[in-house]
């Protein structure tokens, strides 16, 4: 019997099957990433959270329209940048983290962020640019309700079984979170926001249950309550 070599096995497997092997999942992510965040003006190592990520984003949508343009011109180059090595951003975190050298749980973050941003400048764009000045009018508060909501919903990371229900937790307290500073409209968009990132970043096998969330028009006792979340939210932060 001949015995070929492992990297014989390996090259053959993905010229016949068409898939790249894990040791090249990531491979661009380190340098793509880096460069992104240089756009920021933000230095890399260490890699910023999600919530300080969200603020370098912030800052730039301070200049509203012309700050829009400026991060979907930046997450374009990044887009090219990793376009070889899609599954880096579509697949498990894992790989994310062993580039970065930070947590799954960090790396999943990373992945959602980043197809935020291909909502935020696609389909999502429109409805952005009608809620971006009160986005920016709460700068500070819109920060804060992203980053705590995150915190929730962290006790249900350990539970596999319970990771669509983590998803759904997520998605509803950006939803209300942000109905209660701004408006039902700027609760409807993170909603949908967050739906498409999950759906591109690992909780795929979540869509029955994001389906059934109404990002839309809300009832008087459902935005009480999230007047009431969001209280609880800012005085946490």
């Amino acid at each position: 019997m001949i015995v070929l070599p492992v990297s014989v096995v390996i090259a053959f497997s993905e010229f016949v099957l068409g898939y790249s092997t894990n040791g090249d999942i990531c491979e661009s992510a380190l340098y793509c990433i880096k460069e992104y965040l240089l756009e920021l003006n933000y230095a890399t190592p260490p890699y910023p959270s999600y919530g300080a990520i969200v603020g370098l984003k912030a800052g730039v949508l301070r200049n509203g329209t012309r700050g829009l343009e400026k991060l979907c011109s930046i997450q374009l180059k990044f887009q090219n940048c990793m376009a070889s090595d899609q599954q880096c951003l579509n697949g498990t975190a894992h790989f994310l983290a062993n580039q970065l050298q930070i947590s799954d749980e960090a790396a999943r973050d990373y992945q959602i962020y980043f197809a935020e941003n291909v909502y935020e400048c696609g389909t999502g764009r429109r409805d952005l640019l009608d809620n971006l000045q009160c986005f920016r009018d709460h700068q500070n508060e819109s920060v804060g309700i992203m980053t705590k909501c995150r915190r929730l919903s962290l006790p249900l990371r350990y539970d596999p079984s319970r990771r669509c229900k983590r998803a759904v937790n997520l998605t509803t307290c950006l939803r209300d979170g942000f109905r209660a500073v701004c408006r039902v409209g700027a609760g409807e968009f993170m909603c949908n926001e967050e739906k498409v990132a999950l759906r591109s970043s690992g909780y795929a096998d979540c869509e029955p249950q994001l389906k059934q969330i109404e990002c839309g028009a809300v009832s008087i006792g459902t935005l009480s309550l999230a007047v009431t979340l969001f209280s609880f939210i800012l005085v946490s932060v």
